[in-house]
């Protein structure tokens, strides 16, 4: 959960930065759409490599690896002072510490299983919004101290933190059972069930990738609050969807449909936002809660969308599915951040958030289908 949280502080929590870049580097919307998506990027580049190296040598080599060199790429992007230099060095930090993504999941897959596996999960997301609360907190008192530069050094010190803690806590080898080599299972990219929830996955990703991004921004924009405020905003969500991510594991444990529950918060997250698009040309206390509960919705489901890949590929490739997993969602979004950012500075928030609903709805859809293709799927309590 640490290590996770480690990455998650620069990859969730970048968004805190939004209002501060923009007015740092004089940047558009657009241009900051593209600026917060360049960890996604570096991360798109190398996940699924990193899933096959976790599966073939375990995960403390391949945390130590690729958290030294996330910490690297974000010291030399304190040193940036344009936009796209900063945005190349975010590119390589992304690239590197998608490594903690790949070997925290394995590592929660070696220790759970069967009827603990969708809490523990849910644990292990905690650590993404967690990131992303400590990450809205710590910013505006660094600004205020040290400036932008100082964000990305904190950020490199985490990362090297989680390195360390990853080298020597995590496992040295790949997952063995009795001493036997496990059998040879196909590439995950060969699964078709796989590759249909990921896809359904990145719908809905795109949803939480574009609310993530610039809930800050809208909350100033349209509802005239100051930057703290808006951060402050910004970290009570994630620390809110902390607990629906463990709440949400806890359920699918004693549901045993995973995969049913999370088409179910695809449907509430659709209505969510059509709900906040519904009042989003307003202002008001209410208006900041339902803007606020839809990017909460956005940001609780993951958990659900890993536990049911788990119980869809066997131990030994799990490393090389989360990989896949995640290099489709991301591929999914890469383009989110700068065409809602695009959208809402062309046609308004309003329109931005009707066409944003479409995705999870979409996303919903495809899940039924799997659900029908793969009827609920049984957990094994074998620990792997």
């Amino acid at each position: 959960m640490f290590v996770q949280g480690c990455f998650s502080v620069l990859q969730q929590g970048l968004p805190a930065l939004g209002p501060v870049l923009l007015a740092t580097f004089d940047l558009s919307l657009t241009q900051l759409g593209f600026l917060l998506a360049s960890v996604s990027w570096g991360v798109v580049l190398t996940i699924y490599i990193w899933g096959t190296l976790v599966d073939s040598h375990g995960e403390r080599l391949v945390v130590a690896t690729g958290l030294g060199a996330a910490a690297a790429a974000l010291l030399a992007a304190s040193m940036q002072n344009a936009p796209l230099e900063l945005g190349l060095a975010l590119l390589v930090a992304g690239a590197a510490g998608s490594a903690a993504v790949v070997s925290s999941g394995r590592a929660v897959t070696r220790e759970f299983a069967g009827a603990e596996l969708g809490f523990a999960m849910g644990m292990r997301q905690v650590a993404i919004p967690a990131g992303a609360a400590l990450s809205a907190a710590i910013v505006p008192l660094i600004v205020w101290e040290f400036g932008v530069r100082g964000i990305f050094v904190t950020f490199a010190g985490m990362s090297a933190v989680g390195a360390c803690i990853g080298a020597i806590c995590f496992s040295t080898g790949p997952v063995r059972r009795s001493g036997a080599r496990p059998p040879e299972q196909p590439p995950p990219y060969t699964d078709r069930r796989i590759l249909l929830l990921s896809c359904a996955s990145g719908l809905m990703q795109w949803t939480q990738v574009s609310l993530n991004s610039f809930i800050a921004v809208m909350l100033v924009e349209t509802q005239s609050l100051g930057v703290g405020t808006a951060t402050g905003v910004f970290a009570a969500i994630h620390l809110s969807s902390a607990g629906m991510r463990i709440l949400l594991g806890w359920w699918s444990d004693r549901s045993r449909t995973s995969l049913r529950d999370l088409a179910r918060c695809a449907g509430v997250l659709t209505c969510s936002i059509l709900l906040a698009a519904a009042v989003s040309n307003m202002q008001g206390l209410v208006v900041i809660v339902l803007l606020a509960l839809a990017t909460l919705l956005s940001l609780s489901w993951n958990g659900l969308a890993v536990t049911a890949l788990v119980e869809l590929v066997g131990s030994s490739r799990v490393g090389s599915a989360l990989g896949l997993h995640a290099t489709m969602m991301r591929l999914c979004t890469l383009p989110t951040a700068l065409l809602f950012g695009w959208t809402a500075a062309t046609v308004g928030w309003t329109t931005g958030l009707l066409l944003l609903a479409v995705f999870p709805a979409v996303g919903g859809a495809m899940l039924l289908q799997l659900g029908r293709v793969r009827p609920a799927m049984e957990r094994s309590d074998e620990r792997p």
